[in-house]
This record gives C-alpha cells, structure tokens and sequence, in this order.
C-alpha cells in the first residue's frame, strides 16, 4: 500500500500560502492601504498645486506687465511645473504603478 505524503505548505484545501482562503496576506493589505493614502494625498495636494500654480501665473503676468521680462518668465515657468500638467502628474504615474504592482501580487497570490 502506497503511503501519502502530506500536502506541501499552501496547497492544503482552505489555505492559501499561510493564510485562511478569503483572507488576504499581509502584503497585499499594506500595498492597497499604501496605494490608497498616496491616492488621497495627490488629491489633497493637487488643489493646493493648483493654488500655486494659479498664484504664480497672476504674479507672473503682474511683473511682465510691469517690465521686469526675467523674472516675469521665470514665475510663469515656475507656475506651469507646479501646474496640474507636470510634477503632478509625475506622482500620478508613480502610484498607478504602485497600483498595478498591487493588483498583480494579488493575481500571483491568487493564482
């Protein structure tokens, strides 16, 4: 008679890599609460960007109105990299990478 040997770590019926089935790991929950607070976080500081941005291109116009061509441009650049369009965006691409890194380490420990 054939003796069984028993199942290897994970493959047992209702575990999953250590973790009851339903349950997720410990890092899956820490990267989504991660992706979450980053996501709020762009959101709270794109307003405040956009406040920047809006400021700096009033006080740009301001001095070129005023005649000082430098720095006039200089505010005006200043203004667009805080706008919505540039270093925002840059975090916005860094968390949906983040995102997507979540979604596959849940396919793998799906899987």
């Amino acid at each position: 008679m054939r003796k069984e040997r028993p199942a290897a770590h994970g493959t047992q019926p209702g575990v999953l890599y250590g973790a009851p089935c339903g349950l997720p790991r410990g890092d899956v929950v820490l990267v989504t609460i991660f992706v979450a607070l980053m996501w709020f976080m762009f959101h709270i500081s794109g307003w405040i960007f956009a406040l920047a941005s809006f400021a700096f291109g009033i006080g740009g116009v301001a001095v070129l109105i005023s005649g000082n061509t430098f720095n006039g441009v200089a505010l005006l650049i200043m203004g667009f990299l805080v706008s919505p369009f540039d270093l925002p965006m840059l975090a916005v691409h860094f968390t949906a990478g983040m995102q997507k890194v979540n979604y596959k380490l849940r396919d793998f420990i799906a899987s």
